[in-house]
């Protein structure tokens, strides 16, 4: 990834350009760098400069958008990326208003852009994340199920683990046990090598799911194999330690 110097050199070379011809392939592209400089902002935990690039990158490709007529690939193209934004912009900020209204753009650019252009399971994924998090359970359970398909196992990996957190929140434990269930067993079975931290963190969602329908031996099995495979898992490690402690409890009928 580049550089915040090259990212700003290229940002004012594009900025000079459409001082003297405005059009909106420059707004776009510059709309695309300032996305650059935020993810590079946000890998250097620069939350200021991660927000405020953001907002200026969603304000490029709004611009390109509404300039008159462009042909729909494009158009598509810049809904996606204006939504991946605005999906980024609300995981930064705070829980409220500012942060509903961030995915909820989001998910009205994801849906343009699949108006236009041919689905695909990863557009299905990504619009299945912003209903996740805006609480629409039924209709991200849709969008998931779309994407499941998809030939990149690691995509379909994430999201039966998603739909799986969508059925918790409609309290349909069984479904979500049955979802994690076959995610583990395509992590196990990957083609593309075995990802550790992965298989972990679903062994670890479905110990969740095992603990809350009291099945303490199926919890504490996926905990043990999740500390197995991640000794330091912080949440596993909390996990294990609260289970034995109710089982304790319940043994010496406390």
């Amino acid at each position: 990834m580049s550089s915040y110097e090259e990212i700003d050199n290229e940002i004012s070379e594009i900025s000079d350009e459409l001082k003297c011809h405005p059009d909106q392939i420059g707004y776009a592209r510059r709309g695309e760098l300032y996305g650059q400089r935020a993810l590079v902002a946000m890998q250097n935990n620069n939350a200021y400069l991660t927000e405020s690039s953001l907002r200026t990158a969603v304000k490029d490709y709004s611009v390109a958008l509404e300039e008159g007529d462009r042909d729909q690939l494009a158009k598509a193209e810049w809904y996606q990326q204006r939504g991946t934004l605005y999906k980024l912009l609300a995981g930064v900020l705070p829980a409220g208003n500012s942060r509903s209204s961030a995915l909820q753009e989001a998910l009205r650019d994801f849906s343009n852009t699949l108006l236009i252009m041919h689905i695909t399971p990863a557009m299905m994924f990504a619009r299945a994340e912003v209903r996740l998090a805006l609480g629409m359970y039924e209709s991200a359970i849709d969008d998931y199920t779309s994407a499941i398909p998809s030939s990149d196992n690691k995509l379909k990996i994430d999201s039966l683990h998603g739909r799986s957190e969508a059925w918790l929140s409609l309290h349909d434990n069984k479904s979500a046990y049955a979802d994690l269930s076959t995610a583990i067993q395509a992590s196990i079975t990957s083609h593309e090598g075995l990802d550790v931290k992965q298989l972990a963190r679903l062994l670890y969602s479905r110990a969740k799911v095992a603990k809350l329908i009291n099945n303490f031996d199926s919890c504490l099995a996926d905990v043990s194999k999740a500390l197995q495979l991640v000794p330091d898992f912080v949440e596993a490690l909390e996990m294990r330690a609260s289970v034995c402690y109710s089982l304790g409890m319940l043994m010496f009928g406390s």
